[in-house]
């Protein structure tokens, strides 16, 4: 039934006039349609969308994933709720996490099959093919017929497809510059009826030739010719490198945030502690009232300074919550999954190492940044190489020797190239040249530009590092130097406030002395505290400035180079040690806090 209609409508398009055509397309064309429908194909993903028949059509989303409350900060959590993590962890965890660096990793090997594209120019190239035709003429003279009443003739032939000389190729761009190449080929013809004149019908002809074509100033030498090879290898560096920045910016990075959290819970603990002495005294002063050795004010004034240690520590805790948030979001993981992270690592308290001759000459060699760079710049000088190869003259030689053979069998004309009888070549030349060379000129002076332009950037570069070099150096010793004062401090803060609390004992001070010490002690504390995060931090910032983070954090950046496919950094399953404590916390009398751990029990909210 198709076929008939089909067959039908196109005896209609032979025989109608063409007016009546025009009417039948412009009819087809004009189609009423429905102007609130819309047919598509149902969403891919699981978000389903509502089509509103409006003017404008409106997507509105029906299902969406909204994320759980934030946890309320002033609900004590249990001890089974803790996350203990370490630094090695928190940093592995980062780099399987970040889907940046997910994607990145895909680049280098993405540039390493360039690198092989670009080479495969000059692999060599096998061609084969054939072609038939058929041609059928008058006869308009006695010369081409064959006598009698024959009015036409018609002629087969069989020879190369079209864009070949030959049935058969081979031929293979040099690393010179040249092409050199072998072609077989063989036509045959066969003319009915037979010309008088025709000698040979079928007419069979082979060719054997060998073909030489290269360049002598443009475009010649291997230099030149292995240009786009080399700029797809510079481009292969700057994506490892490209990686490689990323990967130490999210390992320094991660360090960063992981001891912001060190220092908030630091803070935290020593908040905490100060708390639960001045709810001690607070209490004390409640019980020496019932029996008369205290007054109101005092008590009231016990009361004061507890609440008001009470809001600090409260601020604490939502430095806290804010320091998890930021490591949360450099690892990757939920805002909220019902625990709170726990720093297990030791922070250092060893003297720095940090020598600037050293660290100048480290950052020099090992920044990703710079030799991101430095490829840059050499890609943009191949590319000035290649262009200034166009301002050459373009003189090509060529050569080409042929042996042939003709019969009226195939197997004899082979015979005959055999034989190499019959033979024939020639040589010359070609010179081209337009006469301006505008576009020319106008490709080696940009590209001369652009070489200037990465040179520059290169020397931005180096001196971004010496500023970041030196802003790391300076900081970390004067890291250091404050941590030794901060330690002198707590030392002098602590004897202060035992020295208040037994005179205080005795009446010997006021209430309101003894708790302006505790507050000092406790400040102390955690300007300690913060000055032992802001010291590891600097080391991290060293470590980084100079080049080195990965090799400090024992990262590897593996299988960057090879063609595999990608699988990113394997993370195994981790099982956090056990945390280390501090077993010295006074229950009832503040000392000074060693600086090895925080505390890895939540802090009461009495």
């Amino acid at each position: 039934m198709f076929d008939r209609f089909k067959s039908i409508r196109l005896a209609a398009y032979r025989t109608c006039p063409v007016w009546l055509l025009a009417v039948v397309m412009c009819a087809s064309g004009c189609r009423r349609t429905r102007s609130h429908q819309v047919e598509h194909d149902p969403p891919s993903d699981a978000q389903t969308a509502v089509i509103v028949e409006t003017a404008e059509q409106t997507f509105v989303p029906t299902d969406y994933w909204t994320p759980a409350p934030p946890t309320n900060l002033n609900q004590q959590r249990p001890d089974d709720s803790q996350w203990h993590l370490s630094l090695d962890e928190a940093v592995a965890i980062a780099l399987a996490q970040n889907k940046q660096l997910l994607v990145d990793l895909h680049l280098p090997h993405e540039t390493c099959e360039d690198i092989v594209l670009q080479d495969s120019a000059f692999d060599t190239l096998f061609q084969a093919g054939g072609g038939w035709a058929r041609a059928a003429t008058q006869i308009t003279n006695v010369v081409d017929g064959p006598g009698g009443n024959v009015a036409s003739s018609a002629t087969d032939t069989f020879g190369p497809p079209n864009g070949l000389s030959d049935q058969l190729r081979i031929s293979k761009t040099t690393r010179t510059g040249g092409e050199v190449s072998a072609q077989f080929g063989s036509t045959y013809t066969l003319t009915e009826p037979s010309g008088a004149f025709l000698n040979l019908n079928p007419a069979i002809q082979s060719t054997l030739s060998f073909e030489v074509d290269h360049p002598l100033f443009q475009g010649a030498g291997r230099d030149f010719n292995e240009i786009k090879v080399r700029i797809a290898q510079q481009l292969h560096h700057i994506s490892i490198n490209r990686v490689n920045i990323l990967v130490q910016k999210t390992v320094v990075d991660t360090a960063t945030s992981y001891w912001s959290l060190y220092g908030a819970i630091a803070a935290l603990n020593a908040r905490d502690q100060v708390v639960h002495e001045a709810q001690r005294t607070w209490e004390r002063e409640q019980a020496k009232l019932e029996i008369g050795e205290s007054a109101k004010p005092q008590v009231a004034e016990a009361r004061v300074q507890l609440e008001r240690f009470r809001a600090d520590r409260a601020v604490a805790l939502k430095v806290v919550a804010d320091a998890e948030r930021e490591l949360r979001r450099v690892l990757g993981q939920p805002l909220e999954d019902g625990r709170r992270i726990m720093p297990s690592t030791v922070p250092m308290k060893t003297a720095p190492v940090a020598d600037w001759d050293s660290g100048v000459v480290a950052a020099m060699s090992n920044r990703p940044e710079l030799a991101t760079q430095k490829a840059a710049v050499e890609a943009a000088w191949l590319a000035m190489a290649s262009a200034r190869d166009g301002l050459r003259p373009d003189v090509r030689a060529y050569a080409r020797y042929a042996i042939t053979g003709a019969s009226n069998k195939f197997d004899d004309t082979v015979a005959t190239i055999s034989d190499s009888e019959f033979t024939s070549w020639s040589m010359g030349f070609l010179y081209e040249r337009p006469l301006s060379r505008r576009r020319e000129h106008a490709l080696h002076n940009q590209t001369h530009i652009a070489l200037s332009r990465e040179n520059k950037t290169l020397e931005l570069i180096r001196q971004d590092i010496i500023v970041d070099l030196h802003e790391a150096f300076q900081a970390i010793q004067n890291a250091w130097n404050i941590i030794q004062l901060q330690s002198d401090r707590v030392e002098a803060a602590t004897l202060v406030l035992e020295s208040r609390r037994a005179m205080y004992e005795v009446g010997e001070i006021s209430l309101d002395s003894y708790l302006r010490g505790l507050e000092i002690w406790s400040t102390s504390i955690a300007e300690q505290r913060a000055a032992l995060t802001n010291y590891n931090q600097a080391r991290a910032r060293w470590e980084y400035a100079r080049g080195s983070i990965l090799e400090a954090m024992g990262v590897k950046l593996d299988g960057l180079d090879s063609q595999n496919e990608p699988d990113g950094f394997p993370v195994e399953q981790l099982v956090p040690p056990e945390p280390q404590r501090d077993q010295d916390r006074p229950p009832s009398k503040p000392a000074t806090v060693p600086d090895n751990q925080p505390e890895a029990t939540p802090p009461s909210d009495d």
